[in-house]
């Protein structure tokens, strides 16, 4: 079953859809909305476009949320793939992946944070938007091991491995193939909670405003498994309810049979590669 996550069609609330939700869905928060594009793609032939407004009260953010996976294991690797179509500047952090906890006293919150910062005045590429780890719970900022910007209108790949583990967690980060983070025996999850995963689009300002990203081929895997436990593919996933709010539903359901028949597509392709 490809239909990972779910998309309802309004920008501001939760999905229309979260009845049964097989292990994710998709949150909106402020002025935010998530949905399939045929604008780019990675290897296929649809991604999905993550989009916010800043501020909103006083953040807005798109949140693409798989828990059943890192719930049930707790040793994990994370792929997915962005689309930055130009460069942009957060004024105080902005947040495209991320990992929550929920807790029985602390409740749910971040705990690592891959950010998007830019590269000061004075670097050799000033402005360049790159990435960087933060630690939401202890309130630690980490440099990358290797500066590498974040390529405008081209696909970059961003793999991480995570151990849920309330001492002895691990997180690592790879761009395109480089390794720019690793940081071992740290909490990474509360001691009563669990972990989460999220691909986002979410910032309390950020210029030029609206900014628009966009995702493909997102996975989770386990080590040595020889495909993923789930494919959460993007645009077949984020179409699957769409008949929930609309009502063309003739339209919708061809609609949704050809996006089925892309996702297949994709994965043979990327499979192939």
């Amino acid at each position: 079953d490809l239909s990972q996550w779910y998309f309802g069609l309004n920008s501001t609330t939760t999905p229309c859809c979260s009845e049964g939700n097989p292990g994710g869905g998709i949150f909106n928060s402020g002025i935010a909305s998530a949905g399939p594009s045929f604008d780019v793609a990675h290897g296929g032939t649809y991604s999905a476009l993550l989009k916010i407004s800043t501020p909103s009260n006083p953040t807005s953010g798109t949140r693409l949320f798989r828990w059943i996976e890192p719930q049930t294991y707790s040793d994990l690797y994370y792929g997915v793939w962005y689309y930055f179509p130009q460069g942009y500047t957060p004024t105080t952090f902005w947040n495209v992946f991320q990992w929550k906890s929920k807790g029985t006293v602390e409740g749910n919150n971040p705990f690592f944070i891959l950010n998007v910062g830019n590269r000061p005045p004075g670097d050799t590429n000033p402005g360049a938007m790159f990435f960087y780890l933060y630690n939401q719970n202890t309130l630690t900022s980490y440099s990358p091991q290797t500066y590498i910007n974040v390529p405008v209108a081209g696909w970059t790949h961003v793999q991480a491995h995570y151990v849920c583990d309330p001492v002895n967690g691990h997180v690592t980060f790879w761009q395109d193939g480089t390794q720019i983070f690793d940081v071992s025996s740290v909490g990474t999850r509360y001691a009563d909670g669990d972990c989460q995963w999220s691909v986002n689009n979410y910032s309390d300002s950020i210029s030029p405003t609206p900014a628009t990203i966009y995702v493909d081929d997102a996975a989770s895997f386990r080590l040595g498994s020889p495909f993923p436990l789930s494919l959460h593919w993007t645009g077949f996933a984020l179409s699957r309810f769409f008949s929930c709010c609309s009502t063309t539903w003739a339209m919708n359901a061809l609609f949704l049979f050809s996006l089925a028949r892309l996702a297949c597509s994709d994965f043979l392709s990327s499979a192939a590669s």
